[in-house]
């Protein structure tokens, strides 16, 4: 004969309710968590320091001189207005050209111009290839 508790539906969901109760209160040790905070506090602000030193670096984020789309195969770049891409008056009037290839966009200084990072000139025609995801 089966026990008076298994046949009624309310009693076994109230029983159901206290057992989940019960294994979320065990699962949830506050000594545990505040070891875990600590860590990942400490994590987080590690994180942030590298992301910060990342967007402030001479190639980071926040050093980017513009957001220009690139609308022709082939769009000169300076200061002077008769450029495509017209930058600010403190760079060279006629800085190079970018050329958008099947490959990505490649940049060539134009005669003269010293282009490159950190002071060190680039010799040679840059190419930026399309993000792969």
């Amino acid at each position: 004969m089966p026990h008076a508790m298994t046949r009624n539906p309310r009693t076994l969901r109230r029983l159901g309710t206290v057992l989940v109760v019960l294994l979320l209160n065990a699962a949830c040790s506050t000594e545990a968590e505040d070891l875990d905070r600590a860590s990942l506090e400490a994590e987080v602000l590690a994180w942030r320091e590298t992301r910060l030193a990342s967007l402030m670096s001479p190639t980071g984020f926040l050093n980017l001189a513009g957001l220009f789309w690139l609308e022709s195969e082939t769009a000169t770049f300076g200061s002077s207005p008769d450029n495509d891409l017209v930058f600010p008056g403190s760079a060279d009037a006629r800085i190079g050209r970018f050329r958008v290839t099947a490959d990505g966009v490649v940049m060539e200084p134009g005669e003269g111009t010293v282009a490159g990072v950190d002071h060190h000139q680039a010799r040679w025609a840059l190419r930026c290839a399309p993000a792969r995801l």
